[in-house]
């Protein structure tokens, strides 16, 4: 008996992972279907000024990124 439960909970939880995986992916088309349908510009998005853009160097000391300085 307590084998039949644990595929029963498995094949549950495969239907609820399924399910929520297809909804995602529904979801994430729908997104960029309207980021294509404007010609891949959003609102948010416009031209990136190239001076201030801080270009990141990784510090030896610690292994964190930091803004080049200078």
């Amino acid at each position: 008996m307590p084998a039949f439960l644990i595929v029963m909970l498995g094949a549950v939880g495969a239907v609820a992972a399924a399910r929520f995986l297809a909804r995602e992916g529904r979801r994430v088309s729908e997104t960029m279907d309207a980021h294509r349908a404007t010609g891949g510009q959003t609102s948010a998005s416009g031209p990136v000024d190239q001076e201030k853009v801080q270009v990141l160097v990784r510090d030896p000391q610690t292994g964190t990124y930091r803004p080049r300085q200078g």
